[in-house]
C-alpha cells in the first residue's frame, strides 16, 4: 500500500508539469511578438512545435524503452522537458523554437509512459488514477496561464522570467522520481505490439485518429490564443491571463467524471453528440456575445466540453482494442497522427490573425472545427473492437 501511494505521488508530481510549460506562453505571446518583432504566424509556431512533436512521443519512448525500464524512460522524458524549458528562454528566436521543440518531445514521452505505467501498476484502479492525472493536467494548465502575466511583471527578464520559473517544479519531479526508484519495479518496461497487428489500413482506427486530432485542435488553439482573442474582445492583459486560467481549471470536473460516466452510458454515441452540441453552442455564443458574463460562462463551458472530448478520446484508445498487446500500437497511431492534425490549429489561427485581428473570425474557425468533431465522434464512439 505504501509503495502504491508513493508511486501515485510520483505520478501526480509528473503530471503537474505537463501543461504549464505550454499554457504559460499564451498570456505573454504579445510580449514575445513585440520582443522579437515577429508576426502572429511566426508566434503560432512557438505553440505549434510542441504539439506537432507530440507525434514523436511513441517513437522516442519506444526507442528508449528498448534499452531502459519504464522508470528510466520517464526520467529521460522529464530531463528533456527540463532542458527545453531552459533552452527556450535563451536570447534568440532559434533558441525559442528549439526549446519549444524539446518541451514537446519531453511531454510526449511522458504522455506515452503514464498510461502504460497506470495500467501495469494499478490494474484495479485504472479509472481513478487516470482521472487523477487528467485533473493534474488541467490544474497544471490553469497555474501556467493564471500566473504568467504576474510572473512576467514581477521577475527579471519579463516573459523569459515567467517561462523559466516552471523549471522549478520539473526539477522537483526529477529529484523525487530519481530518489524513489523502488516505487516502480525495475522489470517494468513499455509494452510492445507483440501480435504484429498494424492499424494503418484500418478504417475504424483512422476514424478514431481523426477524431482525436480534431478534438485536440480547439484546446490547443485556446491554450495558445485565448488571451489574444480576449484582448480583441476588449479585456486587459491581466484579465486575459486569469480568464485563461479559469478556463483550464474548469476542465477538472470533466476530467474526473466523464471517463466513468461515458463507460456507464448505455448509448455512447448519443452521449458524445450531446457533449459536442453543447460545445458548439457555447463557441457560437462566445463568438458573437462580447459581454463579460457571457464570455466567462462560455469559456467555462467550452473548457468542460473540451476536457470531456479529450477524456472520451483517451477512454476509446484503451477500450476499443480486444487484445491488450495491441493497445500500445493503437495509442501510438492515434496520438502520433492525431497530434500532427491538432498542431495545425494554433499555426493557422496565427496566420488568420495576420489577415484580420478578429475575435469573431477566430471563434467562427473553432466552431467550424467543432462541426467536424460532431461528424467524427459518432463513428469513433462505436463500441465494436478495432482489432
Amino acid at each position: 500500500m505504501k509503495k502504491n501511494s508513493l508511486l501515485m505521488l510520483c505520478i501526480v508530481l509528473v503530471a503537474i508539469n505537463l501543461r504549464s510549460p505550454l499554457s504559460v506562453v499564451g498570456p505573454v505571446v504579445g510580449r514575445i511578438i513585440d520582443d522579437y518583432s515577429i508576426r502572429e504566424g511566426a508566434a503560432g509556431i512557438i505553440t505549434t512545435l510542441p504539439v506537432f512533436l507530440f507525434s514523436l512521443g511513441a517513437i522516442t519512448a519506444k526507442a528508449l524503452g528498448k534499452k531502459m525500464n519504464m522508470h528510466s524512460v520517464m526520467l529521460c522524458g522529464l530531463l528533456i522537458l527540463l532542458s527545453g524549458i531552459c533552452v527556450r528562454v535563451l536570447p534568440g528566436l532559434a533558441f525559442l523554437y528549439l526549446g519549444s521543440s524539446l518541451v514537446g518531445i519531453g511531454i510526449s514521452v511522458i504522455f506515452v509512459v503514464l498510461p502504460a505505467l497506470v495500467r501495469q501498476c494499478f490494474p484495479e484502479r485504472v479509472g481513478f488514477v487516470t482521472g487523477l492525472y487528467l485533473c493534474m493536467l488541467s490544474l497544471s494548465s490553469s497555474l501556467g496561464a493564471g500566473f504568467s502575466v504576474q510572473l512576467s511583471n514581477a521577475l527579471p527578464g519579463n516573459w523569459r522570467g515567467s517561462l523559466s520559473v516552471w523549471a522549478i517544479p520539473v526539477i522537483f519531479a526529477v529529484l523525487f522520481w530519481s530518489f524513489n526508484k523502488k516505487a516502480v519495479p525495475a522489470s517494468l518496461k513499455l509494452p510492445g505490439n507483440d501480435s504484429g497487428v498494424s492499424f494503418l489500413k484500418n478504417k475504424k482506427a483512422w476514424t478514431l485518429t481523426l477524431y482525436f486530432g480534431f478534438q485536440a485542435m480547439p484546446f490547443y488553439i485556446l491554450i495558445s490564443w485565448l488571451p489574444m482573442i480576449l484582448r480583441y474582445k476588449g479585456f486587459g492583459e491581466m484579465e486575459c491571463g486569469l480568464i485563461t486560467s479559469l478556463s483550464q481549471f474548469s476542465g477538472i470536473p470533466a476530467s474526473l467524471l466523464i471517463p466513468s460516466l461515458f463507460q456507464k452510458s448505455k448509448n455512447k454515441k448519443v452521449f458524445s453528440w450531446i457533449v459536442v452540441l453543447i460545445y458548439l453552442f457555447a463557441l457560437l455564443l462566445f463568438t458573437f456575445d462580447n459581454s463579460y458574463g457571457a464570455t466567462i460562462a462560455t469559456v467555462v463551458v467550452c473548457s468542460l466540453c473540451s476536457s470531456a472530448c479529450f477524456a472520451i478520446g483517451t477512454f476509446l484508445i484503451s477500450h476499443r482494442v480486444q487484445a491488450s498487446e495491441n493497445s500500445f500500437s493503437l495509442s501510438s497511431m492515434v496520438q502520433g497522427f492525431g497530434y500532427v492534425i491538432a498542431s495545425l490549429g494554433p499555426f493557422f489561427l496565427g496566420k488568420l490573425f495576420e489577415i484580420a485581428n478578429s475575435a469573431v473570425l477566430a471563434g467562427a474557425a473553432m466552431a467550424f472545427i467543432t462541426v467536424i468533431i460532431l461528424f467524427l465522434i459518432g463513428p469513433a464512439s462505436d463500441e465494436s473492437y478495432i482489432d
